[in-house]
């Protein structure tokens, strides 16, 4: 136990790194787990997903909810219908600073593969869930 409390003091930064990090993977896995849901109650990949090889791409960050101009970002509103499982607010990256986006981004792979990744993690991580539809 001494020794967590000398490494926490010892680097603080790594450690606040560390629970943006689980920050970020929660929400991403939040996101992909709400379009799931669409999928299973839509039996269809919602259009606004952009298609796309690669997660992080241009036009392929998601758009906060709410009043937000999300010209350029995908458009999330699908996951507030009614008759779906509703996403109160979109989650929005601890750090990444935006007027609109979330820093999150989303892309649907090709064969029902839907991938939600956090390209602003830190210390060098790689944070990206997928889950195939169909």
């Amino acid at each position: 136990m001494v020794v967590f409390f000398v490494l926490l003091y010892i680097n603080p930064s790594k450690e606040a790194a560390q629970a943006r990090n689980l920050q970020r993977s929660a929400d991403t896995a939040t996101i992909l787990s709400y379009v799931s849901s669409y999928f299973d109650s839509e039996k269809v990949i919602p259009e606004q997903i952009p298609n796309s090889k690669n997660c992080v791409e241009f036009r392929n960050e998601i758009c906060k909810s709410g009043p937000y101009n999300c010209k350029d970002l995908v458009n999330m509103s699908f996951l507030t219908k009614e008759n779906a499982e509703t996403l109160v607010s979109m989650p929005t990256d601890p750090l990444h600073v935006s007027i609109n986006g979330t820093g999150y981004f989303i892309s649907n792979e090709g064969e029902g593969k839907i991938t939600v990744c956090a390209p602003y993690a830190e210390r060098n991580e790689k944070i990206s869930f997928f889950k195939y539809m169909y």
